[in-house]
């Protein structure tokens, strides 16, 4: 947690509010769903591209898996691009992942 803090992104960054805790399996951070995606979209915002790069160039000097989960939004409604929350989550944990792996700070595998 003090790496990631250290590393410039922080739980009082005023552009991005996050959530960093430890728990029994690692680290978890949560970021505000206001804050990351627009209503019903995959595409992450400029602040949540900025921040999974920092948070990519500080975890990739340990050997962890990092697993990426999404949310769809509360109020979602079917759309011909997502026609179920599911479908919504998983692109949004791809997409989020691909912006790790696309700044070359992580291995795609």
């Amino acid at each position: 947690l003090h790496e990631l803090e250290r590393g410039g992104l922080r739980t009082d960054d005023e552009r991005l509010p996050i959530d960093l805790s430890a728990s029994t399996t690692g680290i978890r951070l949560s970021f505000g769903a206001e804050e990351t995606f627009a209503p019903g979209d995959d595409q992450p915002t400029t602040h949540l591209d900025r921040a999974l790069v920092r948070i990519a160039d500080v975890v990739r000097n340990y050997p962890f898996e990092i697993v990426i989960e999404g949310h769809s939004d509360a109020g979602f409604g079917a759309n011909a691009r997502f026609g179920r929350p599911e479908s919504l989550a998983l692109a949004r944990a791809a997409a989020a992942a691909a912006v790790m792996t696309r700044s070359g700070k992580l291995d795609p595998e």
